[in-house]
């Protein structure tokens, strides 16, 4: 526990955006479950999303933090690419009416959980992943 507490006491505020951009990705595997019966939802976004998650737990396990937001910004922007070329079908049914008439709950709750996945890995590149008093922290421990 100890290991933990010391890692958050250097982590800035990078680190919780990109472990945002974690969550709201696993949001989306979950409805990821719920839509694929409607036929909105692509198992490559489902892929680059597994991935996405796997990847940043594996970038931060091995202490690459650095790479993580530049990795989580590509998957999420495959992830929501794959989502876009498969919902245009479900989308073009809707907006003509042949046998929907109205946009499913989820399908709404899949495109906003994606863009906020995607815009999260964006803010993760700009937000620093470590306090500028990372040295001091860790002399600090040291002595």
């Amino acid at each position: 526990m100890k290991k933990v507490t010391d890692f958050l006491k250097t982590c800035g505020i990078g680190f919780y955006v990109t472990f945002a951009a974690i969550v709201t990705s696993i949001v989306c595997l979950i409805l990821f479950g719920v839509g694929l019966s409607q036929g909105y939802q692509s198992w490559g976004s489902f892929v680059c999303l597994l991935v996405l998650i796997l990847a940043d737990v594996a970038l931060v396990a091995f202490k690459k933090e650095a790479f993580a937001p530049a990795v989580s910004t590509i998957l999420s922007a495959l992830a929501i690419g794959f989502f876009i070329y498969v919902s245009y079908n479900y989308v073009a049914i809707v907006i003509t009416g042949i046998d929907i008439e109205s946009f499913n709950a989820d399908w709404i709750m899949s495109v906003v959980f994606y863009v906020l996945t995607y815009a999260l890995s964006v803010a993760s590149i700009f937000v620093p992943w470590a306090k500028k008093d990372k040295q001091a922290i860790e002399s600090k421990e040291s002595e």
